[in-house]
């Protein structure tokens, strides 16, 4: 979907901002896919500034408990996002270091194969970084804080 967003003759901006962040929630959440704590999902799509800051906080929260599947052999059941929608989706002005940046603010709820009672509802601010729309916030509610 992203790819047909990208190569029509205009590109819709709320639709790429859009699918953008349910790739994020679909990619971070779907922890069955990912080989151990350090294989992040979403990372492609964060803000390159904050891209470090966001691997070590899911490696330390989100993804902590997540048994290495190396040689393919884990056992442990993992959720899988089975669908993302989104409920808003707003412009906002937020701050990058000293700059004020006209951002979008996209609330999602999403549901897995099985619910294991992990997150199922955040909000992502995605910014400009260049020509693409990057994640620079993304928190697991739908009414978040920002500085």
């Amino acid at each position: 979907v992203l790819k047909e967003i990208l190569t029509s003759d205009s590109i819709d901006e709320e639709k790429y901002v859009t699918q953008v962040a349910k790739m994020f929630t679909i990619d971070l959440y779907t922890l069955s896919t990912k080989v151990n704590k350090y294989d992040i999902g979403g990372l492609e799509y964060f803000y390159s500034d904050k891209k470090s800051m966001f691997e070590t906080k899911v490696m330390d929260t989100l993804y902590s408990t997540l048994i290495d599947n190396t040689y393919g052999d884990r056992k442990q059941q993992l959720p899988e996002v089975s669908g993302v929608e989104v409920a808003s989706l707003e412009g906002v002005t937020y701050k990058l270091g000293e700059t004020k940046n006209e951002c979008n603010l996209v609330k999602l709820n999403w549901t897995y194969v099985k619910d294991m009672g992990y997150d199922n509802k955040g909000s992502i601010v995605l910014c400009k970084e260049g020509i693409r729309w990057s994640v620079v916030d993304f928190q697991p509610t739908l009414t978040p804080k920002y500085n």
